[in-house]
């Protein structure tokens, strides 16, 4: 089942949860910029952020493609980073893949497509919080408290791997 939440960060702070995709783009247009965070979102669903962002089609399908590798593309407009979540359960190191777009006045977030999925930044909205004067100085340093999380979480489950 797929989930979406949108959030508008401002300079001052994070301004809050907004009630739809409407209204994410509406705060496109305000001081500050958006976080679109999607989980086991549909094809058609990312194809909504196209013309609103500017994206690519071929990076909407990048997403819902469980075969990419890591990597970094540049786009007029937006990087795209693909980036791999690693966690260890049951004795078994296991992979999912979380995909950002990055913009001037937004940030977006894909993951969760993994048969075996665990939602890799799940739980990072209270880092976000606790963050919340980084966050606010722009969609890089969202990315940044993002991406450290997931690192943090690939440490923790490299150690007990090893053991």
């Amino acid at each position: 089942m797929s989930r979406s939440d949108y959030y508008h960060i401002t300079p001052s702070g994070l301004a809050g949860k907004l009630n739809s995709l409407e209204d994410a783009f509406a705060s496109l247009e305000k001081e500050g910029y958006v976080w679109f965070n999607y989980m086991k979102a549909s094809r058609e669903e990312l194809s909504e952020l196209v013309t609103p962002l500017g994206i690519h089609p071929l990076s909407i399908e990048d997403c819902t493609d469980e075969t990419q590798v890591p990597k970094i593309d540049e786009f007029p407009g937006y990087t795209f980073i693909v980036f791999n979540a690693l966690r260890y359960e049951q004795e078994n190191l296991l992979s999912d893949e979380v995909d950002i777009f990055i913009g001037r006045n937004f940030i977006v977030t894909v993951s969760g497509y993994s048969e075996t999925t665990s939602f890799p930044i799940k739980g990072v909205y209270s880092i976000i919080e606790r963050n919340i004067s980084s966050v606010n100085k722009g969609p890089a340093w969202m990315m940044h408290i993002i991406l450290d999380f997931i690192v943090d979480q690939m440490a923790d489950a490299i150690d007990k791997a090893e053991d």
